[in-house]
């Protein structure tokens, strides 16, 4: 009996998720395109921000290399009459980081729709809000923006930059991001993030961003929620549901519950975790008043989907990033560029994974993130896939030794010129024994 393959992907490019038409439009938008012809027009630095976020160990030039290099047409075979380090940090310089911010905000989306597996919890959307910090260039600029943790002894190694996002669980995919010095706390800067709630979510969240402001911004979306609440939260217990939960009300302050003003209802689930260690109560506040849509027992199990960013968190930090790798921005508008280029290129991967995942019919959670990284390390380099409209006779170009004096009018697909290339891309097929859910005592 032969081994039954995986699923088949052919990869065009991670690219083909970032339109240049869009890209073009969000640049003139935001005052960035490029007023004259250049080397390293405001277009192709975009490519290679993201670029740069999938090969993060890899130099400035290096990157560019990789970006322009075509396999099948030696136009480009030395790089010293194209772009200088101190060309490259001009071009990014120009470009800002407002533009990529833009750019990511734009594109960077929910994927899943109603066919797509482990996505939904009923009607809603599965979606997790939670932050992180990143490690930054120790300079003077990035240590005054975006500051230094506390330590209990000297000072911290490096400044960092604390980042709150969104995640769509059901295809791992970051989005509505904001930054901001790493001594903002997370529920401030989630302010700036719940606006991205989509209206058909479930927002799971930890303890850390309840609050009342926070809520009732997050509720205006439209968006249902599942908070972690503290164990101390004064949360009166008003009538007990046929399901064990409770109704409740919240309140932006003591003198406000006193007499009773802008109360917002909600449901209040308490139950208990038993792990190796002894049990862990939980209390949880969810915007669903209604058991019969969404019962306790259901609304329990589902909010351990809530762990699910944090493995996102080390798809970015670690998988993408690399361990122990600190970003190479010497400047904060730098590091903004960068950190949403990582962000976008983290997306890249994910959507074609997605892609991959829709046309097998499983969920793209179960596919693996490395080895489609690493697929994408070996295939880029075939591809001119970062800036498929942009004819490679309008980029700086040095013709190989013995070609001909003039270059070809036309420009081959990048597609069609590396089919006879490219091998079908397999995608491991996931193992069917899947991990067993906790158990819960409601």
């Amino acid at each position: 009996m032969g081994v039954k393959r995986g699923p088949v992907v052919t990869l065009g490019a991670v690219m083909r998720f970032f339109p240049l038409e869009e890209i073009q439009r969000i640049l003139a938008a935001t005052g960035r395109q490029s007023q004259r012809i250049r080397k390293l027009p405001a277009e192709l630095m975009v490519y290679w921000t993201v670029a740069c976020g999938l090969f993060v160990s890899a130099g400035g030039r290096e990157v560019l290399r990789r970006v322009l290099k075509r396999k099948s047409a030696g136009w480009i075979d030395e790089l010293e009459d194209l772009a200088t380090d101190s060309a490259l940090s001009q071009a990014r310089t120009r470009l800002g980081s407002a533009a990529i911010e833009r750019i990511y905000s734009t594109i960077v989306r929910p994927l899943a729709t109603r066919a797509t597996p482990g996505a939904w919890f009923r009607r809603w959307r599965v979606v997790a809000i939670d932050a992180t910090t990143l490690d930054v260039a120790d300079s003077a600029a990035n240590a005054r923006v975006f500051r230094r943790p506390g330590v209990s002894f000297g000072n911290a190694a490096y400044p960092q930059v604390r980042l709150v996002s969104l995640l769509e669980n059901g295809t791992h995919v970051l989005f509505g991001a904001k930054i901001a010095s790493c001594r903002v706390h997370e529920a401030k800067l989630a302010r700036k993030v719940v606006d991205s709630l989509p209206k058909d979510a479930i927002c799971l969240a930890d303890r850390a961003f309840f609050g009342y402001p926070l809520w009732q911004q997050a509720r205006a979306t439209g968006a249902e929620l599942l908070w972690r609440v503290r164990s101390d939260a004064n949360l009166p217990k008003l009538k007990k549901l046929s399901d064990g939960s409770y109704l409740t009300t919240i309140y932006p302050s003591v003198k406000a519950r006193e007499r009773d003003l802008d109360g917002i209802p909600a449901r209040l689930i308490e139950f208990t975790i038993r792990t190796r260690q002894g049990k862990e109560q939980y209390r949880l506040l969810c915007s669903i008043m209604d058991c019969r849509k969404a019962p306790a027992i259901q609304l329990a199990h589902l909010y351990h989907r809530r762990w699910t960013i944090e493995t996102v968190f080390g798809e970015l930090k670690t998988t993408l990033r690399g361990s122990g790798i600190v970003l190479r921005g010497q400047t904060p508008d730098h590091v903004r560029q960068e950190i949403f280029g990582i962000l976008m290129a983290h997306f890249g991967v994910r959507a074609f994974m997605f892609d991959a995942a829709m046309a097998e019919g499983i969920e793209p959670t179960e596919l693996s993130f490395l080895h489609a990284l690493r697929v994408v390390h070996r295939y880029l380099p075939i591809y001119v896939s970062f800036s498929p409209s942009i004819r490679l006779v309008d980029l700086p170009q040095r013709m190989p030794r013995g070609s001909p004096a003039t270059p070809p009018t036309t420009t081959p697909s990048p597609l069609s010129s590396c089919a006879q290339e490219e091998d079908d891309l397999q995608l491991p097929r996931p193992q069917t024994h899947l991990p067993e859910a906790p158990h819960h005592a409601v």
